[in-house]
């Protein structure tokens, strides 16, 4: 079936966020999971580039890029002012898409 792969490669990530989301749950964590897109990514260094953005936010863990669908999703464990993100985002040479 044409396309299989791309939905299980989406399922797996899925996966991994919901094992991060439990680990986070059992160590009794306030958490929010955010998705947001990127607009500039193009390779891995991307890839790279923005999970040290954001992880570099005091406030955020578990980041996980995909660069196929120009997303970061994230747990926040404390309130995050969206435009810290954004500053963030934009420092690393990238932009929010709202």
């Amino acid at each position: 079936m044409p396309g299989i792969g791309r939905r299980l490669s989406k399922i797996i990530i899925s996966l991994a966020i919901i094992r991060k989301v439990l680990k986070l749950v059992a160590e009794k964590e306030v958490i929010i999971m955010k998705r947001i897109k990127i607009k500039g990514m193009s390779c891995q260094h991307c890839v790279m580039a923005v999970t040290k953005a954001l992880g570099a936010v005091d406030g955020i863990k578990d980041v996980n890029v995909d660069l196929k669908s120009g997303t970061a999703t994230y747990a926040e464990i404390k309130t995050v002012d969206p435009a810290v993100v954004a500053a963030a985002i934009k420092k690393a040479g990238y932009e929010i898409v709202e």
